[in-house]
């Protein structure tokens, strides 16, 4: 019995792999020839073993070889092409949002161990392959017989590439925001920031004097579940304050983590959490 696996990329990881997978019983060459790596897989001549484990076996323990050469190899290959041809990224950018494609691929996997082309599926079709043929180019495999494999791919490329956008939104966001703090004049010393577990908050000065009325008058300050307004308004209190210091007092208690967060990223040096005191502890009405 004889498989030969043949690629563009080096196959030195799949010999490897296969070497180990296969066993004695099993002997491995490598060459090249007309700009293809090649890797034969022949049961050594007087082995017996093949009668003792089925040939259904071999073929998947080398369909499981090949599928993790896809994955390791070639898949990175495969996005950055997707990412770098569909969408304006510039380069240095588009190996980190070929690494967050990945990271969506193995998310997804482990989501769905069962049902999704990282895992079994990619190898039973491969073993499928290789029921019927002792030849695989696995570079052509892929272009023309994986099509929902690379529509996967594509999905997560698609997802990668509006995270980052959204990220890159977001940081130009914050610059401007810090330009903003840093070219104005504080109009108090400190401000403290409750929060609540509704999603709300009040803001005091550093005599606990209620600040919402000289400065938010009009708006409603617990807005409950709509968290965008919120975290808006919030941030623009702050900002037109632009204190010198900011203490959050109430952050454990479930929401506001992700103005937490934006309010460092800001304010920087000047946010400190309160590790705990009546301001954290007390209800909102005892204000």
């Amino acid at each position: 019995m004889t498989i030969v696996l043949a690629s563009a990329r080096s196959l030195d990881l799949l010999s490897s792999r296969l070497g180990s997978a296969l066993g004695k019983e099993w002997s491995l060459r490598q060459w090249k020839a007309g700009g293809f790596n090649f890797c034969q897989c022949s049961l050594n001549p007087g082995r017996r073993q093949l009668s003792r484990r089925p040939r259904k076996d071999w073929q998947e323990e080398v369909a499981a070889g090949v599928a993790a050469f896809i994955v390791e190899v070639l898949e990175t290959e495969l996005l950055e092409k997707i990412i770098c041809g569909q969408y304006e990224i510039e380069e240095e950018d588009a190996r980190g949002v070929c690494s967050r494609a990945k990271r969506i691929l193995q998310q997804g996997e482990r989501a769905y161990p069962g049902s999704y082309w990282r895992g079994k599926i990619l190898v039973e079709r491969l073993k499928e392959y290789l029921q019927e043929n002792s030849y695989l180019n696995i570079d052509g495999f892929v272009r023309f017989r994986l099509p929902d494999y690379l529509m996967e791919l594509e999905r997560a490329a698609e997802e990668a590439v509006e995270e980052y956008i959204v990220e890159k939104e977001y940081d130009e966001f914050i610059c401007v925001l810090k330009y903003f703090v840093e070219m104005q004049e504080p109009r108090v010393e400190r401000v403290h920031v409750v929060l609540t577990p509704q999603g709300g908050f009040r803001l005091f000065d550093g005599d606990n004097r209620s600040l919402e009325r000289d400065y938010l008058e009009g708006f409603e300050v617990d807005v409950g579940d709509s968290e965008l307004n919120y975290e808006d308004l919030l941030l623009s209190a702050l900002i037109t304050l632009a204190p010198r210091q900011i203490v959050l007092h109430g952050s454990e208690k479930g929401k506001g983590h992700g103005i937490i967060h934006t309010l460092k990223s800001v304010f920087g040096e000047r946010v400190r959490m309160c590790n705990g005191c009546n301001r954290c502890r007390q209800p909102l009405h005892k204000f």
